[in-house]
């Protein structure tokens, strides 16, 4: 009976589907008659079979769910659908069975069944949906990082799209941020996003090579979360060039692991350190491997130096420090000057002593 009568029966899944359902009036009449007589093929061979496929061998709602979420129809709607459907192939099944006088036990039987797949539909277009859902999210994240990562690394030229929030003649901050530990990208990056913004600028920011990257309206506040570099503001053409500051500001504080937000005026000559690698390698064996020869195991003297010119060289406050006696300083200060041959009064000595400190770092 089923599928003799396919070709009105689907008509009839579709007028009620439209009249019923407001999204399903969007959808090509073409493609819900596809859809539906599969659906009442199917239904067709259950009654025939006398049994259910197993729901992931329901292909047509995998196909079906696929096709309705391409097209923007809600999961609601699709499932909504598919019971009407059912709905109406089960009424044709009814007054059939009763022009045909069709046992009782039978009729029920064909019921069960119908409802059944149903169910099996469902569970099937559930999961499809939200398999499509996950790689649509994926795709859209991709995209996004994609487009943040083409900016600040000047891929798109002087032409950017207004794409994501993004006004081409405003000005931002390249920025680069690290989670402190125990606290994940995501977290950081939402209170990026969320602190950055400024009016109808939205903050751009993805996860690229383990470290959140993007482009802030404003200087941001990451509270605890993480540490911050940003580079000079800038139009998003103009984003390469601020983000090798942005570069230079972060190889200078993601050492050191300290929360906050830093720019070049928080880190002025140490960013120009990390510029001259073969410079900083020689002050490290001039200045610092001595040191580290003498006292191996602890780097006392190292330490010592280190908390020495944090605190601008007065002995006192050094001391205070270090918990130690001034005089205990002053005894490992002349050590430092002895070993390594130099005057911790000279201005050349405090800034190459310095220098090896701070590449030390690394």
């Amino acid at each position: 009976m089923m599928r003799r009568d396919v070709d009105s029966i689907t008509e009839d899944c579709i007028g009620r589907g439209m009249n019923e359902i407001p999204s399903y009036r969007a959808i090509p009449v073409d493609d819900l008659r596809s859809s539906l007589h599969r659906n009442v093929m199917r239904s067709a061979e259950v009654l025939e079979r006398g049994d259910v496929p197993a729901p992931e061998t329901v292909a047509e709602a995998t196909g079906t769910t696929a096709e309705r979420a391409a097209q923007g129809i809600p999961i609601e709607d699709i499932i909504r659908g598919y019971r009407l459907s059912i709905t109406v192939i089960y009424e044709r099944f009814n007054e059939w069975a009763a022009r045909e006088q069709v046992d009782p036990a039978q009729v029920l039987a064909g019921a069960r069944l119908l409802w059944r797949l149903g169910d099996h539909f469902i569970s099937q277009a559930a999961v499809t949906y939200q398999r499509i859902g996950i790689e649509n999210a994926l795709e859209e994240d991709r995209a996004r990082t994609n487009f943040i990562r083409d900016v600040v690394t000047g891929s798109f030229g002087s032409v950017i799209a207004s794409e994501y929030g993004l006004s081409p003649t405003s000005s931002y901050h390249p920025l680069i941020a690290q989670p402190i530990d125990g606290v994940g990208h995501h977290a950081l990056r939402q209170r990026l996003e969320s602190t950055g913004r400024s009016g109808d600028r939205a903050a751009l920011t993805c996860v690229w090579d383990e470290r959140c990257i993007g482009l802030s309206p404003r200087k941001p506040d990451p509270d605890r979360l993480g540490v911050v570099a940003l580079g000079p503001p800038c139009e998003p053409a103009s984003a390469a060039a601020a983000m090798q500051i942005a570069e230079l500001v972060y190889a200078v504080v993601a050492p050191r692991g300290m929360p906050g937000v830093y720019t070049l005026d928080d880190v002025t000559w140490r960013a120009g350190a990390r510029c001259a690698p073969v410079v900083g390698e020689w002050l490290r064996d001039r200045y610092l491997n001595p040191l580290r020869a003498q006292d191996r195991s602890s780097r006392e003297l190292e330490g010592t130096l280190a908390v020495f010119l944090a605190h601008r060289r007065n002995v006192q406050s050094a001391a205070a420090a270090l918990v130690v006696h001034p005089n205990t300083l002053r005894y490992r200060l002349n050590k430092i000057q002895a070993l390594l041959d130099v005057d911790l009064e000279c201005t050349d000595v405090i800034i190459g002593l310095s220098w090896a400190l701070e590449i030390g770092i690394d």
